[in-house]
């Protein structure tokens, strides 16, 4: 349900500040894509960070929903690690 929401809220947001369809429908493409974090597009003077929940465009800033965070790898191998109990082995 998250997934949409923010979906939603960022796309009312774009349609007030980007007028062009074809730009709104670029960025949302881009910002679609599960490795995309943040966007910038300083022709147009706008910023997205999906991760956050913030929109800036031209020096105003719009929040929405934001996209989950994406896990730290790093730190959920060494929870992982720490918390897995020792093997034994059979002789």
């Amino acid at each position: 349900m998250t997934l949409v929401i923010w979906w939603l809220e960022l796309l009312v947001i774009l349609v007030k500040c980007v007028p062009d369809i074809s730009t709104r429908q670029d960025i949302l493409d881009t910002l679609d894509e599960s490795y995309v974090g943040k966007f910038a597009n300083p022709m147009i003077g706008i910023e997205i960070d999906k991760t956050e929940g913030v929109l800036t465009y031209n020096g105003t800033t719009y929040l929405f929903t934001p996209m989950f965070r994406p896990t730290d790898v790093s730190s959920s191998i060494t929870s992982n690690i720490t918390n897995t109990p020792p093997s034994t082995s059979v002789s």
